[in-house]
């Protein structure tokens, strides 16, 4: 009778990648929320600095829209986490730019993580 010193390590490379597959299926349900909702609040800055020029909104008020914006989506911005800068360079269109910088918790079972960003939008200011 022979034995086989390979057997069993089929079982082990299983195990161990059902094991990865299921962490990152949990960081993917955990995280993947977060990245989504960057990405629809980067939409929603756009629209706010597009609206901004074309209506020309003060800083204050279009400070206030990205709060709003932000805390939609579970955002944590500090009112000087916004910065709105006016661009009136030689032989071009005046511009108005936003900088957001904000974050978000998450509690991965038991180790929170918080995501930090930074957004930038630019838009003409005039109107159409």
């Amino acid at each position: 009778m022979s034995t086989n010193p390979d057997r069993g390590s089929g079982r082990l490379g299983c195990i161990i990648m059902l094991l990865i597959l299921a962490v990152t299926i949990f960081l993917s349900i955990k995280a993947g929320p977060v990245y989504l909702a960057k990405i629809n609040f980067q939409d929603d800055l756009n629209s706010i600095t597009s609206k901004a020029g074309v209506y020309n909104w003060t800083e204050r008020k279009i400070s206030r829209e990205v709060l709003t914006a932000a805390e939609s989506y579970g955002f944590a911005v500090t009112p000087d986490g916004i910065r709105v800068t006016r661009r009136n360079l030689y032989q071009q269109a005046p511009r108005i730019e936003v900088n957001v910088t904000f974050s978000k918790s998450v509690d991965f079972a038991g180790y929170i993580h918080e995501f930090r960003f930074k957004a930038k939008s630019t838009g003409l200011v005039g109107s159409l």
